[in-house]
C-alpha cells in the first residue's frame, strides 16, 4: 500500500489518499494531485512524498484516517508545472501585447 497527505487550497486540514503503485515512485512533496473525494475529483497539494511498506497502513490509522481510502487520480510534478504556468504566462504576455 502506498499513502500520501495532501491539502486543498484554504484548508488547514492534512488529507491521506491511496496512490496507485504506478505513480507512487513519480510523485514528491509539492506536486499538485487529482484526488477522489466524497464531493467528486477535487485537486490538492502533496505535503509528504509516498509513504510505503508494511507499515503504511499501521501509520495511517494511527493517525486516524477513515479506510478505504480514496485514489489520487493523478499528479502534476513540478517539470509539467513549470511548462504550463510558462506557457500561460507567454500566451498572456502575446494577448495583451496585441490589444
Amino acid at each position: 500500500m502506498n499513502i500520501i497527505y495532501a491539502k486543498h487550497d484554504g484548508c488547514d486540514k492534512e488529507f491521506c489518499w491511496q496512490v496507485p503503485d504506478s505513480m507512487a515512485q513519480y510523485i514528491r512533496k509539492g506536486d499538485v494531485l487529482l484526488v477522489e473525494t466524497y464531493r467528486g475529483v477535487d485537486v490538492a497539494i502533496a505535503t509528504t512524498g509516498v509513504i510505503s511498506g508494511d507499515g503504511t497502513k499501521d501509520i495511517a490509522e494511527k493517525a486516524g484516517v477513515y479506510f478505504p481510502l480514496r485514489f489520487v487520480i493523478s499528479f502534476v510534478d513540478s517539470h509539467l508545472k513549470s511548462y504550463l504556468t510558462n506557457m500561460v504566462r507567454n500566451d498572456l504576455i502575446s494577448v495583451i501585447k496585441n490589444l
